[in-house]
């Protein structure tokens, strides 16, 4: 029992050492804004944009990032962190705190893609939060694999096959998206 216990903190600490040293510039062509600007001009959200927290270096459970996604015009879905599953709230009370975020927003989300993002977004909002280097697999969340799997779910289920995950890792990270080929970021101000 104690070889277990050890073997899973060990994997936690290099998860977490991962997480730091993992995409912690931002692409060139990127800037982060003020959550209070994007609070401001909520009418430009749309249903999938992905928004992505910056890391706050004083606290160490944001060295990761965090990400969630407009699962309708209006809330935002999220798998925030350990001991709290998915929950859906409005975005201005998700933004609701000083840090700054990238919008993001699939190259090819149309009607079509939007209405069978909606069905996925709702059908896998029950899983319980699970931090995993495996991002494959729809038993358990946390933040970003939750956005990456409804869009890839979605992707499949209408025929093709697409991965916003830029770097196609074992684990997706928040930072992950921000140099994904099919996402563009949604200036808001």
């Amino acid at each position: 029992m104690g070889g277990i216990f050890t073997l899973s903190r060990i994997l936690c600490y290099c998860f977490l050492i991962f997480s730091m040293a993992s995409c912690t510039s931002l692409p060139k062509d990127m800037k982060w804004e003020d959550t209070k600007v994007v609070m401001k001009n909520l009418d430009k959200l749309q249903t999938g944009d992905i928004i992505v927290k910056n890391k706050i270096w004083s606290e160490p459970i944001s060295w990761v990032g965090h990400s969630a996604v407009m699962v309708n015009d209006s809330d935002i879905g999220d798998y925030p962190k350990i001991g709290v599953n998915y929950y859906q709230v409005d975005a201005y009370s998700w933004l609701n705190e000083e840090r700054e975020v990238i919008v993001l927003r699939y190259n090819n989300f149309d009607e079509n893609f939007k209405n069978k993002f909606i069905e996925n977004s709702k059908k896998y909002s029950d899983r319980q939060y699970r931090p995993s280097i495996n991002k494959n697999g729809d038993k358990s969340f946390y933040c970003s694999k939750y956005v990456w799997f409804i869009y890839k779910k979605t992707a499949e289920d209408l025929g093709y096959k697409l991965d916003i995950d830029s770097d196609s890792g074992l684990a997706v990270l928040p930072y992950d998206f921000l140099n994904s080929k099919e996402l563009y970021q949604v200036v808001i101000e």
